[in-house]
């Protein structure tokens, strides 16, 4: 069986890659940023929650920090991601955190933000462990 990480979409059959007995040498999953992004962007352009305006924002910088190391060695992209792209997202996690228990469980940003929430574990993931 492989090793390594699998950049998830998200889609239920990559779960299975991801033995949690780890009789797969360790497959791990890394969740895909555009499509927590994807929800809340669409939130930010209708101009209704200042939350998500923000969260874009700040999830700028995660792209802009990929820009900067593409094309670099893999260890040099792992260091940026743990330097960098880790303290931005340990804010959005404290911002997503603050604001849903603040917001109607029904509503579209509540939606994304527990869609978020609920995958913390592999949006942290910046390399296998």
């Amino acid at each position: 069986m492989p090793s390594g990480g699998v950049h998830s979409t998200g889609y239920a059959a990559y779960n299975k890659l991801a033995r949690s007995d780890r009789g797969n040498d360790g497959v791990l999953l890394a969740g895909c940023w555009s499509h927590s992004r994807r929800k809340l962007y669409e939130l930010h352009v209708a101009e209704s929650s200042k939350v998500a305006t923000e969260t874009v924002e700040r999830m700028a910088t995660l792209w802009q920090i990929e820009e900067a190391v593409r094309g670099q060695s893999p260890d040099a992209r792992v260091a940026a991601r743990q330097q960098a792209s880790a303290a931005v997202v340990a804010e959005l996690f404290a911002l997503w955190q603050k604001t849903l228990p603040r917001v109607s469980g029904k509503s579209k940003l509540a939606e994304a933000l527990r869609y978020a929430i609920s995958r913390r574990a592999i949006f942290e993931r910046f390399r296998p462990r």
